[in-house]
């Protein structure tokens, strides 16, 4: 069960930043 948890985590924290990244980039070509 830990190890399943500590790999949802990182893959959750992957995802998420990779998921952000590329949101300031949209909103300034918007913004531009």
């Amino acid at each position: 069960m830990a190890r399943v948890s500590k790999k949802k985590s990182e893959k959750s924290k992957a995802t998420s930043k990779a998921a952000v990244a590329p949101t300031p980039m949209k909103t300034n070509a918007r913004a531009d």
